[in-house]
């Protein structure tokens, strides 16, 4: 079964604004939801959180599609990076100055929609497992709004290609806004999860 087959059922881009097509986006975005936190096989995790002039946090782990390392390095005055990679591959990045977000990409052309699914999924899970939630408390607040971010731009980006891929071109605008959605309530939901275990 394709990954993110069900996506099939998107609304076409004449009915994206009916009351319909709402409530179907909505179902949508549960769905994806519900596949993103299906149990997937996360091995050899690790995270370090480092301060000193700044603060730079790095959670790694394998997944069967392979290597992931979630990197962010941010300075004092809020001026850094954040980047995820597979296979030492940049898939997802971001920049910061003042603590805002001030460029960002992602290029998941080569992953099929069952890997983009996989990947974004690790992204989500990840952040529940014991060893990230072990280096979270007394961490700086705004290491959060990394993570999410970072998360969040990166599971939009495996559901659009997902989406695209599993719909045949169905409709890259309906793909692009389901990413979107997928994405900010994924990154809601890893900050909630980051402030949680530090609190």
């Amino acid at each position: 079964m394709q990954a993110l087959a069900v996506l099939s059922l998107l609304a076409s881009a004449d009915l994206a604004t009916t009351p319909l097509a709402n409530a179907a986006a909505d179902a949508d975005v549960q769905t994806v939801l519900k596949r993103l936190d299906a149990s997937i096989e996360l091995r050899d995790v690790t995270a370090v959180i480092e301060t000193g002039d700044g603060v730079s946090m790095r959670v790694d782990y394998d997944i069967p599609l392979g290597h992931v390392v979630m990197l962010a390095r941010v300075g004092e005055d809020g001026t850094g990076a954040a980047r995820l990679t597979l296979d030492r591959r940049v898939l997802v990045e971001q920049e910061f100055v003042g603590g805002e977000v001030v460029a960002e990409s992602t290029a998941f052309g080569d992953l099929t929609d069952e890997e983009a699914h996989l990947l974004a999924a690790s992204v989500y899970q990840v952040w529940d497992h014991d060893v990230v939630l072990a280096v979270l408390p007394g961490t700086e607040g705004f290491l959060c709004k990394f993570a999410a971010g970072l998360s969040g731009l990166a599971i939009a980006a495996g559901v659009i290609a997902g989406c695209e891929w599993g719909t045949a071109g169905l409709g890259t605008p309906a793909c692009v806004g389901l990413g979107s959605q997928v994405g900010a309530q994924t990154g809601a939901i890893v900050h909630h999860k980051c402030e949680g275990a530090q609190n």
